[in-house]
């Protein structure tokens, strides 16, 4: 009888551990469902957007957009493995990057993606957490750089990881600005460093640029990385032609 009753027991448990289990993966599964559904719709208002050109939609878009940002930041999402979080990139238009050390992954999106400037939105994962690091739409809840990040570099300084990331955006028609900043993961905290970029005279928090695309330029602008340096082009007053480059020695993170 004592027998009988441990294995019942133990398979009491067995299947509690089961049922808990099947129930994280139908809530995650759920939310990537609910995810998908919210983009849908921003994505129907945003096509409305464009064809009838008209102003009739923005308050949807940006519903849509705040409502995205909600679930985006979502425990469940932090929960989410680098597969399942590729699923919701693959079938959007949401961008993932993820750290070389794996610390560190970023997803973030574009609202009125059919304008000539368009609203960026960048969530970062790190630690089981997640911070919202900007937020853009056409409301008064919007913060942080109009920029979409596409890019991580990890650092080595002093024997602690540091991230470079890069991102970009559309600042008209024919305008490209591009933006590099550092951040850092201190006690499962996530730092946005302070004085990182030296050029000899002045310390800077970001460095950005931009120049209008044109058929003079024959390769893509970009930020360069080399032995602990940032470089960055420098352009001719109409931001149409690269004249050099300028450098910036990378400092470590003040607050870490």
């Amino acid at each position: 009888m004592i027998k009988i009753a441990i294995v019942l027991l133990l398979s009491s448990n067995c299947f509690t551990c089961l049922a808990q289990m099947t129930k994280s993966k139908i809530n995650k599964s759920a939310w990537v469902n609910k995810i998908l559904e919210c983009y849908k719709k921003k994505e129907i208002f945003e096509y409305k957007y464009e064809k009838r050109n008209s102003d009739n939609y923005v308050d949807s878009i940006n519903k849509y957009n705040y409502a995205l940002s909600s679930l985006l930041s979502s425990s469940y999402v932090r929960k989410l493995s680098y597969p399942e979080l590729r699923t919701i990139a693959k079938k959007t238009t949401l961008k993932l990057i993820i750290s070389k050390d794996l610390n560190l992954r970023i997803l973030s999106w574009k609202a009125f993606e059919f304008s000539p400037t368009q609203m960026c939105s960048n969530l970062m994962l790190f630690a089981d957490k997640s911070k919202l690091i900007s937020l853009n739409g056409a409301g008064d809840q919007d913060f942080g750089e109009n920029i979409q990040f596409n890019k991580i570099i990890d650092l080595k300084i002093k024997n602690k990881t540091y991230y470079l990331v890069i991102g970009a955006n559309q600042c008209g028609n024919l305008c490209i600005q591009k933006l590099a900043t550092i951040y850092s993961i201190v006690k499962d905290d996530l730092i946005k460093c302070t004085r990182t970029f030296f050029d000899g005279n002045v310390y800077s928090d970001k460095i950005e640029f931009n120049y209008l695309i044109n058929d003079k330029l024959k390769n893509e602008p970009i930020f360069r990385v080399n032995n602990l340096e940032l470089l960055t082009p420098i352009f001719n007053e109409y931001k149409t032609q690269i004249l050099g480059t300028k450098k910036y020695q990378i400092s470590v993170c003040d607050k870490s």
